[in-house]
């Protein structure tokens, strides 16, 4: 009897166990298939702000060049005109410039995101492996 009662102990406990990890096990399955999801987001996203940040940087040189051509003498055009077509265009410049930063800050930011998914994916890799 004293046998008995305690095989029932060790197959409660051993029953417990295992319902205790197909759980973890579960939702380290979903944590992980969300993981997987947010990281193919972020790797769109590094696409896109790479696409910008470079658009960026031709319009950048464009800009540039309108300075260049501003400075040039134009017949017909007074030196105040000149002057704040110069003063618009290197607004224009310094737009871009900002753009360009805060694009590469923000594709940094996504670098950053994806290094900490991929870490929290090898992580839920091993729980679901146990």
């Amino acid at each position: 009897m004293r046998i008995n009662l305690l095989a029932i102990c060790l197959i409660i406990a051993i029953f417990s166990f295992s319902c205790s990890h197909r759980a973890e096990r579960e939702s380290a399955l979903n944590q992980l298939e969300k993981s997987q999801d947010k990281l193919q987001f972020y790797k769109t996203e590094v696409v896109k702000l790479t696409r910008r940040v470079d658009s960026c940087k031709i319009e950048f040189e464009v800009a540039k060049d309108r300075i260049a051509r501003a400075k040039e003498f134009q017949f017909l055009r007074t030196s105040q005109e000149r002057e704040n077509e110069i003063r618009r265009k290197n607004e224009d410049v310094l737009n871009l410039e900002q753009t360009i930063e805060s694009a590469k800050n923000e594709l940094q930011s996504t670098y950053d995101s994806i290094s900490i998914n991929e870490k929290k994916i090898l992580a839920l890799r091993e729980i679901i492996l146990k």
